[in-house]
């Protein structure tokens, strides 16, 4: 059976990344800070997952250099992998 998902969030499978607790996101907040963000994935397919819990419809993610982040980083001022 396969269903349609009106107004799924998704974002490209290598913004999620995963931690001792989970699944998580780095969400960009007041424009250079990255939070971690939990989230539930609800599927993977042609390289995006559909997130089921954890974000917001119009919330940026990195996708790219999350191992240089940690919860509160400040993200460089020419980052281009949001």
């Amino acid at each position: 059976m396969v269903d349609t998902i009106k107004n799924g969030i998704v974002v490209p499978v290598d913004a999620v990344q995963r931690g001792p607790d989970g699944l998580f996101v780095y969400v960009v907040e007041n424009g250079d800070k990255a939070k971690m963000a939990p989230v539930k994935v609800a599927q993977e397919s042609n390289g995006l997952s559909l997130i089921e819990s954890g974000l917001k419809e119009g919330q940026t993610v990195v996708v790219a250099g999350q191992s240089r982040l940690a919860d509160g980083s400040t993200l460089p001022s020419d980052a281009d992998n949001r």
